[in-house]
């Protein structure tokens, strides 16, 4: 199975181009704000759209300040909210589960110093399959969709 989307073969340089010469175009006073607002919006959006069969995939989303994260916990687990939810209107505001995932995500996310860069990682060894759209519920995967429906609003 071929990756569906673009954005792993050099995507993210293209995406963070685009967040890139938007950010330079948001006033300096409102900038943390909304970069916040697209933290949160992107941590709900790929937490609830991850397939759950043991919840193992969602509850290893994990948001880290400065660089990714490496790790994973087997034993950490989150099926809150049922199946994936592939509704592109989906926002931090409005997701339905992902509890404990969220909560944490958004702490960091809330607590990290103005221009931070901050990462939403997941490493569990079949996160790639699941993004190829091995599963049902996410046919064309969760970060290639994200990231679409994020840089809609910028361009």
């Amino acid at each position: 199975m071929g990756l569906k989307n673009e954005y792993f073969h050099g995507g993210p340089v293209a995406f963070n181009t685009v967040m890139n010469a938007w950010a330079y175009s948001v006033p300096d006073e409102i900038h943390e704000v909304v970069f916040q607002k697209l933290a949160l919006d992107a941590l709900a959006k790929l937490t609830l759209k991850t397939p759950v069969k043991t919840g193992r995939a969602r509850g290893n989303w994990q948001v880290t300040i400065g660089s990714p994260s490496y790790s994973y916990d087997e034993s950490k687990t989150d099926s809150s909210g049922g199946e994936a939810n592939q509704d592109p209107g989906l926002t931090f505001e409005n997701a339905s589960g992902g509890g404990a995932v969220i909560s944490e995500g958004s702490a960091t996310i809330m607590n990290a110093p103005d221009y931070s860069i901050i990462w939403i990682s997941n490493n569990v060894p079949y996160i790639m399959v699941l993004e190829e759209g091995s599963s049902s519920q996410a046919p064309t995967g969760m970060l290639a969709n994200t990231m679409n429906e994020l840089e809609v609003v910028f361009t």
